[in-house]
């Protein structure tokens, strides 16, 4: 196979590219999961319990490194927090651009930050 190198760096951002590299993390991922479920731990004589999911310093971590769970949490909180601004903006009767400013992402806490 020919390949021509003035046209490779393109080929890393390919979709092609993105979704086998995807799917071979997720092979590889799956291997690891199998092999870690195969061993136990014990301390101090005591095996520990295996568990599927757990929360560290306020995440869900899950043995298969999914991030479903947590990505539904943040989801819940965020409805949340809408759910007590929009009520905040109702009782002070806030004009529809100001709640259109908030919905938009342009509070302090917004998409902004996140970059």
């Amino acid at each position: 196979m020919k390949t021509n190198f003035a046209s490779a760096p393109c080929h890393e951002q390919s979709q092609y590219c993105i979704t086998t590299a995807a799917q071979k993390e997720q092979h590889d991922n799956a291997e690891v999961v199998t092999r870690v479920m195969d061993k136990t731990f014990t301390v101090y004589g005591v095996q520990l319990e295996r568990v599927e999911t757990f929360k560290y310093l306020g995440h869900t971590i899950r043995y298969d490194n999914s991030n479903t769970q947590a990505v539904c949490n943040n989801l819940s909180k965020a409805r949340r927090t809408w759910g007590r601004l929009s009520h905040v903006m109702k009782v002070k009767n806030a004009s529809p651009r100001v709640c259109g400013f908030f919905l938009q992402g342009h509070s302090p806490s917004g998409p902004a930050l996140w970059e």
